[in-house]
């Protein structure tokens, strides 16, 4: 399962590369954003994989962090590269913030459950 997820991961960031590529319009920075997005939930997907939580906390977070990458990938997409004031890079904090958060907890209820 892991090997599928580093795989499918892969495959995510040479699409990413290649539509990058072609399209001129794609800036630099929203390219590294979703590059970043991109390698950071299926890190914490493979690190959940790994874990030692419970077959229903898995398959949740799983769901749940698959729609949060598509979430922060239309996000990183529109960054436009600017800290300050974005709206964009706050909720790209929060959102990861959130996933981690999330795999520790449920983590720690499986545990005790």
């Amino acid at each position: 399962m892991n090997k599928i997820i580093a795989i499918v991961g892969g495959a995510v960031l040479f699409i990413n590369w290649v539509v990058y590529a072609i399209l001129p319009s794609f800036n630099i920075v929203s390219f590294l954003t979703s590059e970043l997005s991109i390698i950071i939930s299926f890190a914490l997907i493979l690190i959940l994989q790994k874990s030692r939580t419970d077959s229903v906390f898995k398959i949740f977070l799983v769901m749940a962090l698959s729609v949060s990458f598509l979430i922060k990938y239309a996000l990183s997409i529109n960054f436009s590269g600017v800290i300050t004031n974005s709206i964009s890079f706050m909720l790209l904090v929060i959102i990861t913030t959130v996933e981690i958060v999330s795999i520790v907890l449920f983590r720690y209820l499986s545990k005790y459950s």
